[in-house]
């Protein structure tokens, strides 16, 4: 398990994390050799949520370096290996309901949260590539998207959609 040959550094991002008040959840190995994803815990604060994941950037290449690794989060670091990507999982709450699902499904809101995500897509791609690396991974097949479709649990389109108990769904 290539997770194992990193185990060591993975305790001390964890540790780190929770020195830095950082909620983390789970680390997997992603596609490309060397790639990892890290889940931060979800709140309903962004603001928090951006300085932890900023937070959680630094504390990672400082982690990296203690075991002489380079961490670096650049969107397409090798032109032949997958890239990688940051993404963000969105859901609306009121009065304690999860306005995005309906017994499981993604509800007629949450299906216009889509609708207006499909419609801004194009003026908002700096957003999610403000360099020109970034837009180097925007290549087909390589869980990257490229079109502003979306689907049920699909890595190829533009926006995915979980559908799951209605505390989970989420864009």
């Amino acid at each position: 398990n290539v997770m194992d040959d990193f185990e060591d550094f993975f305790d001390l991002v964890d540790k780190s994390a929770k020195s830095l008040g950082i909620p983390s959840e789970t680390a997997i190995a992603e596609c490309a050799p060397g790639q990892f994803e890290i889940n931060l815990l979800h709140h309903d604060d962004p603001l928090l949520m951006a300085d932890q994941a900023f937070l959680m950037k630094r504390s990672i290449k400082n982690c990296a370096k203690k075991f002489n690794l380079n961490a670096t989060f650049m969107a397409k670091p090798f032109f032949e290996q997958s890239g990688s990507g940051f993404h963000c999982h969105y859901s609306l709450w009121k009065d304690g309901k999860n306005i995005f699902a309906e017994s499981g499904k993604l509800s007629q809101m949450g299906r216009y949260f889509v609708g207006g995500l499909q419609k801004r897509m194009a003026e908002t791609a700096i957003c999610g590539s403000a360099t020109v690396n970034g837009f180097r991974r925007r290549q087909p097949y390589t869980f990257c998207p490229i079109n502003t479709a979306w689907g049920i649990d699909n890595r190829t389109v533009g926006i995915r959609v979980i559908e799951s108990s209605d505390n989970a769904t989420r864009v």
